[in-house]
């Protein structure tokens, strides 16, 4: 099965091996300085992700606003973290379902039309390339068929804890009671 815009790595190729050339080419070009106000974190990293001044090729510098500190990586890693766990926590977007820890990209034609996804994956892989954390928040079975391609091998990581909706919990409980009855 073939998800639209998500690339795949050969049994050769590592994730690492992937990012070392992007993370190269960041390393040799100057930063582009990023204010963010931490009361409106999401918008302001948003703003920048979707603005003319982001280039993917350039790492960021953070400053927060009223927030003396140098960002020699740490305010970095702090805004990423902050970033997507705001994004995860408080769903703004409604671009996930599930638990905090486990989450599903949630279908929702307005943020796929804005190109939210789009924005989420520039920011996680450039989020990767400079060093951060990445997005350590997705379902396993959801991070297992975007780096595979392999619906068999997510497949392998599926749990019933992975289904938010109570109604669509209960069929799979009811199906997974009458196939183990047998």
């Amino acid at each position: 099965m073939y998800f639209p815009g998500c690339f795949y790595f050969s049994a050769e190729e590592s994730l690492m091996s992937a990012l070392r050339p992007l993370q190269l080419k960041l390393t040799a070009k100057p930063n582009t300085r990023v204010e963010i106000d931490p009361s409106d974190l999401v918008a302001d990293a948003i703003a920048f992700y979707k603005g003319p001044t982001f280039d993917p090729d350039r790492p960021v510098r953070v400053t927060f606003v009223s927030q003396p500190a140098l960002d020699s990586g740490g305010v970095r890693r702090q805004f990423y973290n902050d970033l997507f766990f705001q994004l995860v926590t408080e769903n703004q977007f409604k671009l996930f379902q599930g638990t905090n820890n486990r989450v599903l990209f949630h279908y929702d034609q307005t943020a796929l039309g804005c190109g939210l996804f789009k924005t989420l994956g520039q920011m996680i892989a450039h989020s990767i390339c400079q060093g951060c954390a990445g997005f350590p928040y997705l379902a396993p079975a959801m991070y297992y068929y975007l780096t595979s391609g392999d619906i068999n091998q997510a497949a392998a990581y599926a749990s019933t804890v992975d289904i938010s909706n109570k109604e669509e919990l209960s069929y799979v409980e009811k199906v997974k009671a009458i196939l183990f009855s047998v």
